[in-house]
């Protein structure tokens, strides 16, 4: 995994056929004309294991290409669920990968 020198913290949230972690991440966004200030903003980076690597996940298309033998089942459940990949709140991606463990 990136930065996995003990320099990043990775959250371990799945733990099935697919395995699933969050690495919580800042950012600092420059809102001033003279650019001496700057807020953070809090996002999460998703990264799921497939085939013994850690693939960054940052949208839908990019699950089903991983997941070609589910893809239908994939394309019904992001559809049903109004599925979006947010970057500020992991909720969405923890429902899809525990349905992606649900599948056979």
């Amino acid at each position: 995994m990136p930065g996995i020198e003990g320099r990043s913290l990775y959250e371990h949230i799945s733990d099935g056929a697919h395995t699933f972690y969050i690495k919580p991440a800042r950012k600092i966004e420059i809102r001033s004309a003279d650019k001496t200030r700057g807020q953070w903003t809090k996002y999460y980076e998703y990264y799921l294991n497939k085939d013994s690597l850690f693939v960054r996940v940052r949208s839908k298309n990019q699950i089903i290409d991983l997941f070609p033998e589910h893809s239908s089942d994939l394309k019904r459940f992001f559809r049903k669920s109004r599925f979006r990949i947010n970057d500020q709140n992991p909720a969405g991606m923890i429902s899809a990968v525990t349905y992606l463990n649900s599948l056979k």
